[in-house]
């Protein structure tokens, strides 16, 4: 998708032991800037400078901190990753169907090694529930708890 290799954003794999992966849809602007959201404030955000990696966004901030204390946890919890490792012309946007199954198969194949230790993985939209097997829209699967 990035014929240049420019713009990837690696996964952030914790060692053994952590049993939790966030995988979410694509790498936004700040995870592909290096720059991590640590304050919003309406359309405003901070950030600071932090390497390449998964949910450094407005995404990541969120649940960070609204969604992981819920479940006891921090960041450094949990190993994140994404189904696509590069954004799609420097944009939010997905690529064109044709385009989208063939990056998927290619991302998942090449990078997805969650540790053996993993107990749960949270699927961060219809694209991560997609990667990970699953089908049908959002009102088919929210809430779907499968087997490890």
């Amino acid at each position: 998708m990035w014929q240049t290799g420019h713009g990837y954003v690696p996964d952030e794999w914790r060692p053994e032991g952590t049993g939790v992966v966030i995988l979410g849809q694509n790498p936004g602007a700040d995870e592909e800037a290096g720059r991590q959201v640590v304050a919003v404030r309406g359309r405003d955000t901070d950030t600071v400078p932090h390497p390449p990696a998964p949910f450094l966004g407005r995404t990541g901030h969120y649940v960070e901190t609204q969604l992981l204390p819920l479940a006891g946890l921090h960041r450094e919890d949990c190993s994140w990753s994404n189904v696509l490792r590069c954004r799609w012309g420097r944009s939010n946007a997905l690529p064109p169907e044709a385009v989208l199954g063939l990056a998927i198969a290619h991302c998942q194949a090449a990078y997805w090694r969650p540790p053996a230790s993993t107990r749960l993985i949270l699927a961060c939209g219809a694209l991560a529930h997609r990667a990970l097997g699953g089908r049908g829209g959002v009102h088919d699967w929210a809430g779907v708890v499968w087997e490890l």
